[in-house]
């Protein structure tokens, strides 16, 4: 297995986690009164945005060669930083 496929499997693992626990906000979202749960909603609907692309810049690395990739790496790396910190965020104001 090359470098790249490696990446993109972590990458993809990360994905699926994330998923997960969206998942889970979802559901910790529906037991919420009207007002919290529209906030919940909220901020759900921004980190599905965010999977969204990144889940997008994923497929653009699977189809680039072995040279592209590691330029889009940097890029990648950085949406996959603010993508785990936004996650962490919300689970953790979800808990608190």
């Amino acid at each position: 297995m090359s470098m790249k496929d490696d990446y993109i499997d972590q990458l993809q693992a990360q994905l699926d986690q994330w998923e997960s626990q969206l998942k889970q906000l979802r559901a910790e979202a529906e037991k919420q009164e009207a007002a919290m749960k529209a906030e919940y909603e909220k901020q759900i609907e921004e980190l599905r945005q965010q999977q969204q692309t990144a889940q997008e810049q994923l497929e653009e690395l699977q189809k680039a060669g072995e040279d592209a990739w590691k330029d889009m790496q940097k890029q990648a790396e950085q949406h996959w930083e603010q993508l785990g910190k936004a996650m962490r965020d919300t689970l953790n104001q979800f808990k608190g």
